[in-house]
């Protein structure tokens, strides 16, 4: 029996439900650099920028406090804390500009990728 028919078989066997999406992907990538001038400033990664696969944000190489991401909102009481050498997360999200940062030192931030 060939993994075709037998996945078939498992299909009509064990009648179980899937939910299959396609994947869109990108025709372009957005990155950059984003710093908080002033500590506790919620800042916008970006302008309006339609986004396929979502974000990979991560702390600069070079900051030494905490950075916070969040929504327009985010402070250092409710932000997803990235420290300083954290490897970065990824976002799924579909417009750049629904992505802000704070940071705890001035002058610190992330960059950023994604398409």
């Amino acid at each position: 029996m060939t993994a075709t028919n037998e996945a078939l078989r498992n299909i009509s066997e064990n009648s179980f439900l899937t939910n299959l999406q396609t994947q869109i992907m990108p025709t372009a990538i957005t990155y950059g650099h984003k710093t908080v001038t002033t500590a506790g400033t919620a800042v916008v990664l970006g302008t309006s920028t339609s986004l396929k696969q979502g974000l990979a944000v991560q702390p600069l190489s070079t900051n030494t406090g905490l950075i916070y991401i969040g929504n327009s909102s985010v402070l250092s009481t409710n932000g997803f804390e990235l420290p300083p050498g954290h490897p970065g997360v990824f976002i799924p999200i579909d417009n750049l500009a629904g992505i802000y940062v704070n940071s705890a030192v001035n002058g610190e931030g992330v960059s950023f990728i994604g398409g």
